[in-house]
C-alpha cells in the first residue's frame, strides 16, 4: 500500500505523450527531399491539432542526446496515439521513430486553455486506498434540491464544476457554514438548503481541498461514493456573504475556462 502523508501526491493528471527520435538507421536524403518531408510532417501535425487530438507539440533544443527530436501530447489513449504516429510522413519514411507513454503529473499542474476542455485523466496513485476520515461529525450537505428526512442522496448527478461531468462522489462537511456556501454555489433554481446527513459507508478527505492552502483538512470537507441519508433540514445556518459567493463564482468560471476539473476519481 502506498504511504499516505501530505508529501505524497495521490491524485494525478495522466497525459498521453509521444517522444520522437531519430533512429540509428535513418535513411540518407538530399536536402531537397528533407525539406519536402519536413513540410509534410509539419502539415500532418497541424491537421492533428486542427482535429483536436493533438493538444501540444514541439521540437527539442539543446538536448544532451541529439537523437531526441520533439514531443507531442495527445488527447487519446496510447494505442490511438501510436496509430496516429505511425501515419506521420517522417515516421513512414524512416527518418523518425517514437516512444509512446503515459505521463503522471500531480493534479492541476497544467492547464491547456487553447484546447477549450479538460485534458488528461484524473487518477489515484496506483495501489492507493482511500482512508476512512477521522471525524465524528455531525455532517451537512448543501444543495438546492428539496429533500425530506429519509431521502437518500448519492453520486451520479451533474457536477457544479468544470464541464459539469457526472460526479462519482457526493460531498459532505462537518462545517455547516461550508454547506451553506456549497448550497449557494449549487446549480439550479430556488434557495440554497442545508441538510444534516448521515453517511452510509466509507468517506474520505476531499482531495480537492485537502493539503492545499493549509495542511490537513481544516475545512472538514469529505466525499463518499455511498449515499447520504437526509436527517433534517437545518434552517438556522447563516448564509454566506453575497460578495463572497460572487468572487467564488468568478474564480470557478476562470478555472472552467482553463479546463481545470474537480478531482472525480
Amino acid at each position: 500500500m502506498v504511504p499516505q502523508d501530505s508529501n505524497t501526491p495521490v491524485v494525478f493528471d495522466v497525459f498521453t505523450l509521444v517522444v520522437l527520435r531519430r533512429p540509428d538507421d535513418a535513411p540518407e536524403m538530399s536536402q531537397e527531399e528533407l525539406d519536402e518531408l519536413q513540410a509534410r510532417h509539419l502539415a500532418y501535425r497541424a491537421d492533428l491539432r486542427w482535429q483536436g487530438v493533438l493538444v501540444a507539440n514541439g521540437p527539442f533544443d539543446a538536448q544532451s542526446d541529439p537523437s531526441y527530436r520533439g514531443m507531442s501530447l495527445f488527447d487519446c489513449d496510447l494505442a490511438e496515439a501510436a496509430r496516429l504516429s505511425d501515419a506521420d510522413p517522417s515516421v513512414m519514411a524512416g527518418r523518425l521513430t517514437y516512444d509512446v507513454m503515459e505521463w503522471w503529473v500531480p493534479s492541476d499542474s497544467f492547464a491547456f486553455p487553447l484546447a477549450g476542455r479538460a485534458i488528461g485523466d484524473r487518477r489515484y496513485l496506483p495501489d492507493y486506498e482511500p482512508r476512512q476520515a477521522d471525524d465524528p461529525g455531525p455532517f451537512f450537505h448543501g444543495t438546492k434540491a428539496d429533500l425530506k428526512p429519509g431521502d437518500m442522496l448519492g453520486p451520479g448527478y451533474r457536477s457544479n464544476y468544470g464541464e459539469g461531468r457526472t460526479a462519482n462522489f457526493v460531498y459532505l462537511t462537518a462545517n455547516p457554514e461550508g454547506a451553506a456556501l456549497a448550497a449557494a454555489l449549487a446549480a439550479g433554481e430556488g434557495r440554497g438548503r442545508v441538510y444534516r446527513v448521515e453517511p452510509t459507508g466509507l468517506f474520505e478527505d476531499d482531495p480537492n481541498v485537502t493539503n492545499k492552502k493549509f495542511p490537513g483538512n481544516p475545512t472538514r470537507s469529505f466525499r463518499t461514493q455511498h449515499p447520504l441519508r437526509i436527517v433534517e433540514e437545518v434552517l438556522e445556518v447563516k448564509g454566506p456573504d453575497p460578495d463572497v459567493v460572487q468572487r467564488i463564482r468568478a474564480s470557478m468560471e476562470a478555472l472552467n475556462g482553463l479546463g481545470i476539473e474537480a478531482i472525480n476519481e
